[in-house]
């Protein structure tokens, strides 16, 4: 019947959204570990600059597939400007702070996210957060406080450098909300990607080192990572439910302990998994009680009420 088949094809999008979306954190969780490994012979900056160069290979898949140049007009160019600038800031605070850090431990603080997000919407989308969301926010942000351990633990300037990217990369995604009908998926990702590029490039010849030919080859990969996993999670969001994927972004710290593991001989500490859980807790819980306010049927005026 008409219904199961449509029941099917909803089933078949939403598993390979799922299954795109475990691509995604792959590629992009070895981009880490390929930055991680490079960091000890290049500077953040020249592996920025390789990040983006050839992230616009891919990139450049996205805006043909969606109609071309003509994806690409704007009448924002401030708000591009300011995205990439977002962009350096949270490509040089990682990679600084992974290069200094354990994958794991950096991975675990990143989850912070959904939190930041919450906050800022507050005074940047206007947004209302009800009591349950904001005891969402404060349980995640105790398991971060597990995570870092102040007085003891790993709560020192690479760890600041992580919750610098995660503001960062919550301002972006807020940036992403507000820019929603305005601008393309094509203009959003291409014009940061060719923002990054040229301020990295300016700074290039102050940091240059000739890489060996392998080391290029896994500067090239870096980029070519950075690019096809951003499509990968376009491209899962579109097939499936946030709601349904977005929880899989967490096994990011699975990839994270194993390359970690394989290559330096790290493993994480008890309070990092205690910690990474409760967070991902938190985020999980947010994600679900503004899916669930999305889709309420409520008066325009009220949709933001709450919770």
């Amino acid at each position: 019947m008409p219904v199961n088949g449509d029941l099917l094809a909803t089933r078949d999008r939403i598993a390979f959204g799922i299954g795109v979306m475990a691509l995604a954190v792959c590629l992009l969780s070895s981009l880490d570990a390929t930055v991680k490994w490079l960091t000890g012979s290049y500077s953040v900056i020249q592996i920025i600059f390789f990040r983006n160069l050839f992230a616009l290979l891919p990139v450049w898949m996205l805006v043909h597939r969606e109609g071309g140049i003509g994806a690409l007009r704007t009448r924002q160019p401030g708000v591009h400007l300011y995205r990439s600038a977002l962009i350096l800031i949270i490509s040089y605070s990682f990679f600084w702070a992974i290069s200094h850090m354990e994958l794991a431990d950096a991975t675990a603080i990143f989850f912070t996210v959904p939190l930041f997000i919450t906050v800022l919407s507050i005074p940047l989308l206007g947004e209302q957060v009800g009591r349950r969301r904001w005891g969402a926010v404060i349980v995640g942000f105790l398991g971060a406080l597990v995570i870092l351990r102040p007085g003891g633990g790993v709560f020192d300037w690479p760890a600041l450098a992580v919750l610098v990217t995660s503001i960062g990369y919550a301002l972006l995604m807020i940036s992403n909300r507000a820019q929603r009908g305005r601008e393309t998926v094509s203009a959003l990702t291409f014009y940061p990607t060719v923002g990054a590029l040229a301020i990295s490039g300016l700074l290039l010849p102050l940091v240059w080192t000739t890489p060996s030919l392998s080391d290029l080859l896994l500067l090239v990969l870096v980029g070519l990572l950075g690019g096809v996993g951003q499509i990968c999670l376009i491209t899962a969001f579109r097939y499936a439910p946030a709601v349904v994927i977005a929880p899989f972004d967490y096994t990011t710290l699975l990839w994270a302990t194993f390359y970690g593991y394989v290559l330096w001989g790290d493993l994480p500490s008890l309070t990092t998994l205690v910690g990474a859980v409760v967070i991902a807790l938190g985020g999980i819980y947010i994600l679900r009680r503004e899916t669930s306010a999305a889709t309420r049927p409520a008066p325009v005026e009220t949709k933001n009420a709450a919770e």
